[in-house]
């Protein structure tokens, strides 16, 4: 009888031990299983943040872009209008410098007449003088 017992007892704590190992193998597959499935569930967020990084990275190109061609835009706008404030600038002054000399011509001229009047004067004087010598 107590052959049988232990027998029984042998058979039941291999039974225990078959039920443990399977427990244990369950275990390791599902820890394996949970590492496999964190590995691609990290590679899908890695992939997707990629993506939303790449796509903020795109975006964030193309506002740089946008705001540079607006502000080329701009330059483009402040060279030409300081270009044609420089030519009008450069016009005025040629036209007040050729007023200038017209206005100095104009006085020349002027001034030109005025001793060109009492030369005359002069020499109407003179020849007088000459002739009141003559006659004398």
């Amino acid at each position: 009888a107590a052959d049988a017992v232990r027998a029984g007892l042998a058979s039941r704590v291999t039974e225990v031990r078959t039920q443990i190992r399977a427990l244990r193998d369950s275990v390791e597959a599902a820890r394996a299983q949970k590492a496999e499935d964190a590995a691609v569930y990290e590679a899908r967020v890695d992939e997707e943040t990629r993506g939303k990084i790449e796509a903020g990275v795109v975006l964030a190109r193309a506002a740089v872009e946008e705001e540079l061609a607006k502000v080329r835009v701009q330059l483009v706008g402040v060279a030409g209008s300081t270009r044609a404030a420089f030519e009008e600038a450069v016009a005025l002054l040629t036209v007040r410098a050729k007023a200038v000399q017209w206005v100095d011509l104009k006085r020349l001229s002027v001034a030109k007449e005025d001793i060109g009047a009492r030369v005359g004067a002069l020499r109407a004087q003179m020849q007088a003088l000459k002739d009141d010598i003559v006659a004398a």
